[in-house]
C-alpha cells in the first residue's frame, strides 16, 4: 500500500511552492513517519494528529486546488491505514499475556542475557536517537560537516578533522542513507524505517567525504545504481538537492548522480556494451533519412517565411500600434521555437501573427496564450542560447559583463511573468553574442566623450535617489547598481566610452526595477549647480595585483561575517549548518593571491561551487566582484 502522501517531504514541497504557513500537519506527518512500525497504537494516535490538521487544511484552503487535491489524497491513503493499524492494535493488546509467558529461561528477548540486550538498546538510543527525532536537520547538519571537513592538508596549526561515516539500504525502489560520526546496528533499525519498512534490501556503508565539488560516498565494492539511489534519498529525506559522487577505495570504480543509472526505476535500461559489436556508426536508416530531410524542409521553409515576413514587422513596429505588445510577443514565441529547432511551431507562429500586422483581429476566439505557454516559448528558446551563452563567459571577452547582465534581467523578468520583456533582454544577449560589426566610418572619440558626460550628468541624481531607495528596500539590487555603476567610470576612465554607454544603459534599467513608494524626489533647488562628473578624477587602483585583490576580498569577508552573526542570533535549528558553509567560504576566499594557478582555482571555485551560488542568491552577490579582479590581475601573477 502507497503511503507516500503520508510523509513529510512531499508536503514539505507543497509548502515552499504555495508559500503556505503550516499549522502543524508537516510535524504530524514527520511523528507518523518515525514511528515504530511495530508500535501500531502510537501511529494510530499519530494518524489522529494527521487527519485532524489534513482536514482543517483542506477547509482552509478549499479554493486552491493544488492544496485542496493533495490533501484529498493524503486524507485517502490515511483511511486505508487506519484499519489494518487498528486491527494490528487490538492484536497486540490481546497478545500481551502470551508474549509474557512465552519468555525465554534466560529472561532475555530471542535468548539474549538481559544485560545484553540492554546494552545493545542503549547503544541504538545513542545513535539513532537523535536522528529519529529530527531526521531533516541532522542529516543536512551532517552534510554541511562533510564539507567543511573536504580532504586535504589542514591548515598550520590546526589538527585536521576525522571524516563522517555513512550506512545505506538499498531495496529495490526504497533507498534511504545516513551520514554521521558513526553508524552501527541502530543505524539499520533507522534506514529501514526511514525506507517505509521495505524489506529484502542490502546495506552498504564506507566513508563520506566532500572531493570534486561533491558529496562522495567511498566504499570498498561499488553497487550499480549506487550514486542515482542516494541522491534521491537525500532528496527525500532533507527536502534539497546534492551533487553525488560513489567511488572504490582503490579508485577503480566511479560513478556521479546525473550519469548513473538506477537499475529499479520504472523505465530504467542500463545498457551493457558488447564487445562483439562494432562500434562504427551504424547506416543510417531510411525513416531517419526521411526525418532528416524533413527537418531540413521545414527550416528552408521557415527562413522564406521569416524573410518575407521581416520587412512587414519593421514597418509595423516603427509606427505606435494598439497590438505592438502582442507583436512582439509572438516574435518572441516564434524565435524561441526556431532556437529549440522547432520549425514547424516557428512558421505557425508567424501564420498567426500576419492577421496582426494589418490591424486584423487574430483568428483565435482566445489570442492571449495562457503563461504556460509564454514560459515554454520562452524556456525553449532560452536552451537554445544556454550553450553558446555559457561559452562566451567562460571565454571572457568585451561583452561577458553584458551578456551576464542581460541573462538576470531576462531570468528576473521570466520569474515575473514579463515574457515581453524577458525577451527583450535575451534579444540582447544574441546581440552581445554576435561578433561586432566593423563600421567603415566611426563617430569622434571628443563626440563619445560629450555624450557620454551629457547622459551620466542627468543620471546621477535620479540614480543616487535610485540607489538610496534601493538600500532599504532591495539590498542585493542596491549592491547590483552600485557595481555596475563603479564598472561605468571605469570603463569611462580607460577611455572606452562605448562600453561606458552599453553600461549605462544597463543601470536605467535597473533604476526602473527598483520599488517606487510613489514620494517623488524632490527636484533640485532654483540655481543650483549640478555636480560635473569627470571620468578622468578617478581614485587610482591599487598597485600591486595582491593589493587589488584584498581590496576587492575585505567587504566580501566583512559582509559574510556579518551574515554569520545574524544567523547565528536567530537561534534557529538549521543555524549551525549555515554558519559551517559560510565560514567554508571564508576559509576558501582567505589565501594568498599570488599565482595564475591559484587565481584559476579561484575562478572555479567561484563559479561552480553550491555554497557560494547559495550566497549570491539568498544574501548578496560575492561572484561578480571576485571574478571581475581576478580576470584583471590573473595576467599580471607569476605563472
Amino acid at each position: 500500500m502507497s503511503e507516500k502522501h503520508l510523509t513529510e517531504a512531499p508536503w514539505k514541497a507543497i509548502t515552499v511552492k504555495q508559500k503556505l504557513k503550516d499549522p502543524g500537519l508537516g510535524k504530524a506527518l514527520a511523528s507518523f513517519e518515525t514511528c515504530e512500525e511495530k508500535d501500531h497504537t502510537a501511529r494510530l494516535k499519530a494518524l489522529d494528529t494527521v487527519e485532524k490538521h489534513a482536514e482543517a487544511l483542506k477547509k482552509e484552503h478549499k479554493d486552491k486546488k493544488e492544496i485542496a487535491d493533495y490533501l484529498g489524497e493524503l486524507l485517502k491513503e490515511s483511511a486505508k491505514s487506519r484499519k489494518p493499524l487498528e486491527l494490528a492494535a487490538k492484536a497486540d493488546k490481546n497478545g500481551k499475556d502470551k508474549e509474557k509467558d512465552g519468555k525465554d529461561p534466560k529472561g532475555g528477548k530471542d535468548g539474549k542475557d538481559p544485560k545484553d540486550s540492554k546494552e545493545d538498546d542503549e547503544e541504538e538510543d545513542e545513535e539513532t536517537l537523535a536522528l529519529k527525532k529530527d531526521l531533516k536537520n541532522k542529516l543536512t547538519s551532517a552534510l554541511a560537516q562533510v564539507k567543511s571537513r573536504a580532504p586535504g592538508e589542514p591548515e598550520p596549526g590546526e589538527e585536521g578533522q576525522p571524516q563522517l561515516a555513512f550506512m545505506a539500504y538499498l531495496a529495490g525502489a526504497h533507498s534511504a542513507v545516513i551520514v554521521a560520526k558513526k553508524v552501527s546496528g541502530g543505524t539499520k533499525k533507522l534506514l529501514t524505517s526511514i525506507a517505509g519498512g521495505a524489506t529484502g534490501g542490502t546495506y552498504c556503508q564506507g566513508e563520506c567525504i566532500y572531493e570534486k565539488s561533491a558529496h562522495t560516498f567511498v566504499l570498498d565494492k561499488v553497487p550499480g545504481g549506487l550514486a542515482s539511489k542516494i541522491a534521491k534519498a537525500l532528496v527525500t529525506e532533507t527536502g534539497q538537492k546534492y551533487k553525488v559522487r560513489v567511488r572504490s577505495t582503490d579508485g577503480l570504480t566511479e560513478l556521479d548522480s546525473d550519469t548513473d543509472k538506477d537499475p529499479d526505476e520504472p523505465g530504467a535500461k542500463v545498457e551493457t556494451p558488447d564487445p562483439t559489436k562494432s562500434t562504427e556508426t551504424p547506416e543510417t536508416t531510411e525513416s531517419e533519412s526521411t526525418e532528416k530531410t524533413e527537418t531540413v524542409d521545414l527550416a528552408g521553409k521557415w527562413k522564406e517565411v521569416k524573410m518575407g515576413l521581416y520587412p512587414k514587422i519593421k514597418d509595423a513596429l516603427a509606427g505606435t500600434p494598439a497590438n505592438r505588445s502582442e507583436i512582439v510577443r509572438m516574435v518572441g514565441v516564434a524565435t524561441g521555437f526556431e532556437k529549440a529547432g522547432n520549425f514547424q511551431g516557428a512558421i505557425d507562429t508567424f501564420g498567426e501573427l500576419e492577421p496582426l500586422l494589418s490591424g486584423e483581429a487574430p483568428s483565435s476566439t482566445d489570442p492571449t496564450p495562457s503563461p504556460a505557454d509564454l514560459a515554454a516559448a520562452f524556456k525553449a528558446r532560452l536552451q537554445g542560447l544556454l550553450p553558446e551563452y555559457q561559452a562566451a563567459l567562460k571565454a571572457g571577452g568585451p561583452n561577458r559583463d553584458i551578456l551576464d547582465m542581460a541573462m538576470k534581467l531576462a531570468a528576473a523578468a521570466a520569474k515575473s511573468q514579463d515574457y515581453e520583456q524577458a525577451n527583450l533582454q535575451l534579444d540582447k544577449v544574441e546581440a552581445a553574442l554576435k561578433p561586432a560589426p566593423q563600421p567603415e566610418t566611426k563617430s569622434e572619440p571628443a563626440d563619445l566623450v560629450a555624450l557620454f558626460k551629457q547622459r551620466a550628468q542627468a543620471f546621477a541624481p535620479g540614480f543616487k535617489a535610485a540607489l538610496l531607495r534601493a538600500q532599504s528596500l532591495d539590498k542585493p539590487l542596491a549592491e547590483e547598481m552600485d557595481a555596475f555603476y563603479a564598472q561605468m567610470f571605469d570603463e569611462a576612465k580607460k577611455k572606452d566610452f562605448e562600453k561606458a554607454l552599453a553600461t549605462l544603459d544597463i543601470l536605467e534599467g535597473l533604476v526602473k526595477r527598483v520599488p517606487n513608494p510613489n514620494i517623488p524626489t524632490p527636484p533640485p533647488p532654483p540655481g543650483s549647480k549640478q555636480p560635473v562628473i569627470n571620468p578622468e578624477e578617478l581614485q587610482a587602483e591599487p598597485q600591486t595585483p595582491a593589493d587589488r585583490w584584498n581590496a576587492a576580498r575585505t567587504p566580501i569577508q566583512g559582509k559574510l561575517q556579518a551574515e554569520i552573526k545574524e544567523i547565528v542570533a536567530t537561534k534557529d535549528p538549521d543555524a549551525g549548518g549555515a554558519e559551517l558553509e559560510l565560514r567554508a567560504v571564508l576559509r576558501q576566499i582567505g589565501g594568498e593571491m599570488d599565482s595564475q594557478k591559484k587565481a584559476d582555482d579561484m575562478l572555479k571555485y567561484l563559479q561552480d561551487d553550491e555554497i557560494v551560488a547559495n550566497v549570491c542568491e539568498l544574501a548578496f552577490d560575492l561572484r561578480t566582484p571576485l571574478i571581475k579582479v581576478l580576470n584583471e590581475i590573473r595576467s599580471e601573477l607569476a605563472a
